[in-house]
């Protein structure tokens, strides 16, 4: 008798009950996969456009670090690529920084 209580359930609506809560932890899935994937294009795209924006200050600092590199090894070669580091900084950004005697 006890073969008689058993209900069995067509294959497909079998797999179909197993398979919802799946389809619903793959759903929350993608939806973290998107966020991750957005956020991280939106910090690329301010962070590029953060520094293009303030590039003089991000020079002053590379000119004033390699100022520093040059009081250490009086190197002319140097020398020289600073003083065109310079003269393109003083170009384009404000307060002027004198400019290097390499002689």
């Amino acid at each position: 008798m006890s073969e008689f209580l058993l209900i069995r359930l067509p294959p497909k609506m079998a797999n179909n009950a197993m398979s919802l809560p799946s389809k619903l932890i793959l759903q929350k899935n993608k939806l973290i996969v998107k966020l991750v994937v957005v956020s991280v294009v939106v910090f690329s795209v301010g962070s590029i456009f953060a520094f293009s924006i303030n590039s003089c200050g991000f020079d002053r600092i590379t000119i004033t670090n390699d100022l520093q590199t040059y009081e250490q090894n009086l190197n002319p070669e140097f020398c020289e690529n600073l003083v065109e580091q310079i003269d393109e900084f003083n170009e384009q950004c404000g307060p002027y920084i004198e400019i290097l005697d390499c002689g």
